[in-house]
């Protein structure tokens, strides 16, 4: 146990004073960067990428910061190094975007990383976790503190805790509008239901009308066979992302079987008289 949150003292303060201490960052980030970062990889062209990324992160643009995370975290174009994801992420965080505290919550619970940290990060946006994997003590500002509430946590606990909270913050960060559903204009809630002592997660669509914009497809030309795939799209979307982020985590033995963590995720539309109709999901 003390293996696993050596050093986490000193690691909380230093993410905590480098946060404080970063320089001024762009208030609106520069959508044309992200866009072309992101035509790069779609194309596969890395040299192009790399290019694109970097001239983003000299900028210090809050979205491109993320992506490099992204890219470390995965080897996208760049040599995998969870380090400098992470390195990445802390600078995304610092920029004011709010994904990059899932993402270091979910990236640092990953088995052979640290787990103290990771619970860290999740105490920042906690949501729905259990309230006992969450210290009062203030991450920010009271690491210490944070600690020593983490090491009085028995072990089974701190395990499972990890565990939940890599869970639940890597859906978190995950999830964004599927192309399909904004393709069809489907909109609506899905409701969670996570069971960590048996590693399952139950889904439910909650589907609203479907929009009707200028520029949306025609409904009428819609295949009767294709509805179901259509109607269905954002809860299909989000069993895909729950099963692919429950076989990144090892579930530890003997969770409590009555915890169970809820959240509900809203897809819905924001119109931008500069940009036309976009899709956002909270």
């Amino acid at each position: 146990m003390k293996l696993v949150r050596t050093g986490a003292a000193a690691a909380l303060l230093l993410s905590a004073q480098g946060a404080l201490a970063a320089p001024a960052y762009f208030d609106q980030p520069d959508r044309y960067a992200t866009k072309r970062l992101a035509s790069y990889l779609a194309s596969k062209d890395c040299a192009g990428a790399v290019n694109a990324l970097n001239e983003g992160v000299k900028a210090r643009q809050r979205d491109v910061l993320l992506a490099a995370g992204t890219m470390y975290e995965t080897g996208l174009c760049v040599k995998q190094s969870w380090d400098r994801a992470a390195h990445f992420y802390q600078l995304a965080d610092a920029a004011g975007n709010r994904s990059a505290v899932q993402r270091l919550a979910g990236g640092y619970a990953v088995e052979g990383r640290d787990g103290a940290v990771a619970l860290w990060w999740a105490a920042h946006e906690p949501g729905n976790l259990p309230r006992a994997c969450v210290p009062q003590a203030d991450p920010r500002t009271d690491a210490e503190g944070f600690e020593k509430a983490l090491a009085a946590m028995p072990p089974a606990l701190f395990k499972a805790c990890v565990y939940m909270a890599g869970v639940y913050a890597s859906i978190r960060a995950e999830t964004e509008f599927p192309s399909e559903a904004l393709l069809r204009d489907v909109y609506g809630d899905v409701e969670m239901q996570f069971t960590p002592a048996t590693g399952t997660i139950g889904w439910h669509q909650k589907m609203r009308e479907r929009a009707t914009g200028v520029g949306t497809r025609d409904a009428a030309r819609l295949k009767e066979d294709d509805r179901p795939a259509v109607e269905h799209s954002l809860v299909n979307y989000m069993r895909a992302t729950g099963e692919r982020t429950l076989a990144r985590y090892k579930k530890p033995d003997g969770i409590d079987p009555a915890i169970t963590i809820g959240h509900t995720f809203s897809f819905f539309y924001e119109l931008d008289s500069r940009v036309g109709a976009g899709g956002s999901v909270k």
